[in-house]
């Protein structure tokens, strides 16, 4: 077995994130590749990398969006984007499970980690999105996300539970779109 190197990971680190993302070895090793030329000496992406990459994806200023996007990446939260929290954050928000989908969705619009989303931080998370799309939009986001909240927060608490945020999104066929590939 041994611990070759194959494109700059070891062997043993290939079938570990296999195991953790179910991606055949030939897509590992071209994320890798794409990482190690987007990366600090080929280790780790910071936030700023992330603000460059996001703003090339969308037509607005996304920085606020990548903020979010890299806070849910950075697990272990050091400030920085290892290959494997890449590649893992990658396998989540773009794979086929809808609920691990949801899971990570739910974790980036709880900005304080507390395990609940209540209003101002949904509010934060539609900004930046409408900041990142930089287009007009049918409702400000003030609105939609009160509107949203509303229909969320089934038990009128004040806060949006996983359970709750999850049995929104399933009832609603537009945000099942976006999460299916």
């Amino acid at each position: 077995m041994g611990n070759s190197n194959r494109g700059g990971l070891k062997k043993s680190d290939i079938q570990r994130l296999q195991k953790q993302v179910k991606m055949p070895l030939n897509e590992i090793e071209n994320f890798h590749r794409e990482f190690k030329q987007n990366s600090f000496n080929g280790r780790f992406i910071n936030k700023a990398k992330f603000h460059e990459v996001y703003n090339e994806l969308f037509t607005g200023d996304a920085r606020d969006f990548a903020d979010n996007v890299f806070r849910t990446f950075d697990r272990d939260k050091n400030g920085f984007v290892d290959f494997e929290e890449f590649i893992i954050g990658v396998y989540v928000s773009a794979g086929t499970d809808v609920e691990q989908k949801l899971r990570w969705a739910f974790k980036m619009y709880d900005i304080d980690g507390n395990g609940v989303i209540d209003k101002d931080e949904l509010s934060a998370i539609i900004k930046a999105v409408y900041r990142a799309v930089g287009t007009d939009v049918d409702y400000p986001p003030e609105v939609l996300a009160d509107k949203l909240f509303k229909e969320m927060d089934a038990d009128g608490n004040g806060e949006i539970s996983w359970e709750e945020f999850r049995d929104a999104a399933m009832k609603d066929d537009k945000v099942l779109k976006l999460l299916r590939p």
